[in-house]
């Protein structure tokens, strides 16, 4: 008779506790998703956590519009039909907004900040970001437009439209 080294009872009971992990991990993946439901969150954790994913977005698609001049102004918004390509699929869903303000004596954009996120309260997840040139980008929950696409905004510092103050 041959001996084997194997043992079907360490089998079974290994095979057992890697289903358990694997569904432990499950789980686990899907507590964290249910905390990102900005509605649910305290303010303050709510703003610390959109002023990460925002500079993330801002870093990945327009790292030269990033600014730390101020804390970003966060402002929470419903989707109206200003936004007529949002309108259809979501109105009145919930979002969040975070801009970065610039200091306007140094350059200038044509909109009122140098970046600007879009992010949906029910989610978490970013769905725009539009820059102070007016360029932006749209649909950044759907990754099937994005994957594979690094585009990255690109910047050419305009000089203040502000006079100077001595003049």
């Amino acid at each position: 008779m041959v001996r084997s080294n194997h043992n079907p009872i360490n089998f079974i009971t290994m095979k057992k506790l890697m289903i358990l992990t694997l569904v432990a991990m499950f789980l686990s993946f899907g507590a964290e998703a249910k905390d990102k439901n900005l509605a649910k969150m305290a303010e303050k954790k709510r703003n610390e956590y959109l002023i990460i994913i925002s500079k993330e977005m801002v870093m990945k698609h327009g790292p030269d519009y990033y600014r730390e001049l101020a804390t970003p102004v966060i402002k929470r918004e419903a989707v109206t039909d200003y936004y007529t390509w949002l309108y259809e699929k979501y109105p009145g869903r919930i979002y969040y907004t975070v801009e970065y303000p610039y200091d306007d004596t140094e350059e200038s954009f044509k909109m009122d900040y140098a970046a600007k996120t879009f992010i949906w309260e029910d989610t978490g997840i970013a769905f725009q970001i539009s820059f102070g040139n007016g360029i932006g980008r749209t649909h950044l929950d759907d990754p099937a437009i994005w994957t594979g696409r690094e585009v990255v905004a690109r910047y050419i510092k305009q000089p203040s439209k502000k006079k100077p103050e001595h003049l």
